[in-house]
């Protein structure tokens, strides 16, 4: 999902891959992998690690160990840098689509 929307930002918002500011949410018993996760999303995206915004880490407890602790990478969001055109855009489009539904 994440490749489709920044190929959509790309493609039908005419948004450049250096306007993209990845952020990543993550559980604080992943911090020591925290380069080889930040390698797998830049490598993913395209995009340098040094785009990526401030990590979130999540503190909670886990209380059942997860057999895939290896293959977890996060939660990923994506941002624009300098978007309230973008933002406008995509709500302009929202309501277009809203009103071809209903009617």
């Amino acid at each position: 999902m994440i490749i489709f929307m920044t190929e959509w930002l790309k493609v039908f918002m005419n948004i450049e891959k250096e306007c993209l500011m990845p952020r990543l949410s993550i559980n604080i018993i992943h911090k020591f992998r925290i380069q080889k996760i930040l390698k797998f999303w830049s490598n993913l995206l395209g995009l340098p690690v040094d785009s990526f915004g401030k990590l979130v880490f999540i503190k909670t407890s886990l209380k059942k160990i997860y057999d895939n602790h290896a293959n977890y990478f996060g939660i990923i969001r994506l941002g624009v840098k300098n978007s309230t055109l973008a933002q406008h855009k995509i709500l302009s489009l929202i309501e277009i689509l809203k009103g071809d539904m209903s009617g």
